[in-house]
């Protein structure tokens, strides 16, 4: 059930919806708090909004959540 609502986060990133998939990507950890990608995309949609210091604060969460995923490191670069 997760995977499925964070997809529609990931559609809404698409469609340049970041409000709507912070929202998604919020609703998809209600049901797996623990999933780093959901937080990940979280820092994803702030980024593209030009919100830089949330996205840094949920890459760098993502990245404590799952140290050994370079994603969110790589993602930490960007900002």
């Amino acid at each position: 059930a997760a995977d499925a609502i964070g997809n529609l986060g990931r559609v809404a990133l698409a469609r340049r919806q970041f409000e709507a998939a912070t929202q998604q990507f919020d609703a998809a950890r209600k049901v797996d708090p623990g999933a780093a990608w959901l937080v990940r995309g979280r820092g994803v949609a702030h980024l593209r909004a030009g919100e830089l210091d949330e996205a840094v604060r949920e890459f760098e969460k993502a990245a404590a959540m799952s140290p050994g995923d370079p994603v969110s490191h790589a993602n930490l670069a960007l900002c």
